[in-house]
């Protein structure tokens, strides 16, 4: 049996709500737009956005989109202790092998589709005309579909959509402080504020290079 779905895939009941914070605030990010940060941020990110974590914190995020889910199958779930099921969809192994990562893109295509004489140039964006946004997620560089949603530009979702989804998928992962029983710590959170907030100044050592 594949050990990281229950450890911290899809099959441990906590792996979305731990996931999903990070999820939202991307998602809010993806609405305000590249060069924007959300309300009462005090720090604008960049248009890349990278970070960096141990492999077992990738499937709480992978479980909090929806992604590989095969929970509702009876066929499937609950997962045997003793013998693997070859219908599961999650895999660790699709996922935390060695530099493993998960990429949420957001992108911005024209609403009349790709040209065969558009060519692609750094730092230059090519486009015609009125652009529509989508999130596209890959895994380990793959793209991977959002469950139902895949109306856009190489099966990609349109923004719009996508907020709705995450919407939904909060209501199924669960708040973060309440699903991990943590209401009585003073400082749990179930929002992911490092992306868009100023650190601690205290807290931060730079380091020149």
């Amino acid at each position: 049996m594949n050990s990281e779905t229950r450890s911290s895939g899809p099959g441990n009941p906590i792996a979305a709500a731990t996931g999903f914070p990070w999820v939202k605030a991307v998602t809010d990010l993806f609405n305000v737009g590249p060069g924007h940060t959300v309300s009462g941020g005090t720090l604008t990110p960049p248009p890349l956005i990278m970070g960096f974590t141990h492999d077992n914190n990738l499937p709480p995020v992978v479980a909090a989109l929806g992604l590989w889910n095969t929970s509702s199958n009876k066929n499937v779930y609950p997962l045997s202790l003793t013998k693997p099921n070859n219908k599961r969809e999650f895999r660790s192994s699709y996922l935390v092998s060695f530099h493993g990562h998960v990429t949420l893109e957001r992108l911005a295509c024209t609403a009349n589709g790709p040209s065969d004489t558009v060519k692609h140039i750094a730092n230059q964006l090519p486009l015609t005309g009125p652009t529509d946004s989508y999130v596209r997620i890959r895994i380990n560089n793959a793209p991977v579909a959002i469950p139902g949603c895949t109306s856009g530009p190489g099966s990609s979702c349109p923004l719009d959509e996508f907020t709705t989804y995450v919407k939904q998928r909060g209501i199924a992962s669960g708040d973060y402080v309440k699903t991990c029983g943590l209401q009585n710590v003073s400082n749990a959170t179930s929002v992911a504020s490092f992306l868009t907030t100023d650190p601690d100044p205290s807290t931060v050592q730079l380091i020149s290079l």
